[in-house]
């Protein structure tokens, strides 16, 4: 990270990475299960504030965190870091992809009316599909963060 730009860049995109990979997590592993204690009467109500809910906590920060990731790769970043730019960039956009083919259209049904079967199958696409790329989101950017540290200025323990 040789200059200032890219090092507040390839700050303000982990910052922003970790947030998501936190808030994926609760998302997926908790919120969903948790569904399955909702009434079907109250559920398309719930599901639906819920979702708006999501919008400034979730769905825009994974919104920044794509466009910081396309912007570090576009400054033309020291060639050895690019790699890892493009791994990111993958990775974070294969799990939008498949949130957008798979989870959305289940979320729509669900706006509709509970299923206990379509939250199920959330369950199981997350499991699937979604997990292994948030793994790989964590590994991958821990590894950027690793790098990243300017290990010259800094005291041995």
């Amino acid at each position: 990270m040789e200059n200032l730009s890219s090092r507040l860049l390839t700050s303000i995109y982990l910052a922003l990475v970790f947030y998501c990979i936190g808030a994926i997590m609760i998302e997926n592993e908790v919120n969903y299960r948790t569904w399955l204690l909702v009434g079907a009467e109250e559920f398309p109500a719930f599901h639906t504030t819920f979702d708006e809910l999501l919008f400034p906590f979730f769905k825009l920060p994974l919104a920044l965190c794509l466009f910081f990731s396309f912007l570090l790769m576009a400054i033309k970043p020291p060639r050895k870091y690019l790699l890892i730019y493009i791994v990111n960039f993958a990775v974070l956009t294969y799990f939008l992809g498949i949130s957008l083919w798979l989870q959305v259209p289940i979320h729509e049904q669900l706006n509709e009316q509970h299923s206990t079967g379509q939250i199920l199958k959330l369950i199981d696409n997350n499991r699937l599909y979604r997990s292994p790329a948030v793994v790989l989101m964590l590994v991958s950017n821990f590894y950027l963060l690793y790098v990243s540290i300017d290990r010259r200025n800094s005291t041995t323990v």
